[in-house]
């Protein structure tokens, strides 16, 4: 730019300009139940296309676009039959109802909760006899205490309308029955057992835990 001075003399101003261009950044991302997106520090928990506009060194526009997918976290609830004044779960034993948080892995990496419900109670009346036990531990060592893995309904062992599958972990059947809902072990070692039993057309399954050392 040319300007004349108070006496008028030309006066030279000569400016520079430096052009500096905006920014675009493309984020891909998948994240388990929510994600935190510290570019507009918010949480989201849904799938979606997303943008946020930050200034750069330069003040000058910087634009983030986010394309997220949010994978739900997968639960379920497991209600067993309940147990006489103990319960042996995940090699742990437990002696009061409570709720047990079990976390796996699901095929999608993200977490699966899988919750079991435990009612354990005591058995020394008969009042608490009132429906369906499937005990799930039993030792056969010939101390004649829990020797047997017994079924019963309002505290008799259950002998019609049932049936009683046992597999072990390869999925082989080592016992079936449809009369005396009882399983001695046989020769079989210490484990995890399998059953698929029936009572008047309702399907129950589960796992045994057979100890000879108790």
């Amino acid at each position: 730019d040319t300007l004349s001075t108070v006496y008028g003399c030309d006066s030279i101003i000569e400016s520079i300009l430096t052009m500096h261009q905006n920014y675009a950044v493309y984020d891909t991302v998948s994240a388990c139940g929510e994600y935190f997106w510290t570019s507009n520090n918010q949480s989201y928990t849904q799938s979606g296309d997303y943008i946020s506009t930050l200034n750069s060194v330069y003040n000058c526009d910087s634009i983030i676009y986010l394309s997220l997918e949010v994978i739900p976290i997968q639960s379920s609830v497991e209600n067993l039959p309940f147990f006489c004044d103990s319960a042996f779960i995940n090699g742990s034993w437990y002696y009061e109802s409570k709720t047990i948080t079990d976390t796996l892995i699901a095929q999608t990496g993200c977490d699966s909760l899988v919750y079991t419900n435990l009612d354990i109670r005591d058995c020394s009346t008969t009042a608490n006899f009132s429906d369906l036990y499937i005990p799930n531990v039993f030792t056969p060592n010939g101390d004649e205490v829990n020797d047997a893995f017994i079924i019963t309904a309002f505290g008799e062992i259950i002998n019609e309308n049932a049936t009683l599958v046992i597999y072990n972990r390869w999925g082989t059947k080592l016992f079936e029955s449809d009369k005396l809902m009882k399983w001695t072990g046989g020769n079989h070692s210490d484990g995890t057992y399998y059953y698929l039993f029936n009572y008047k057309g309702n399907d129950y399954t589960g796992h045994i835990n057979l100890i000879r050392d108790e």
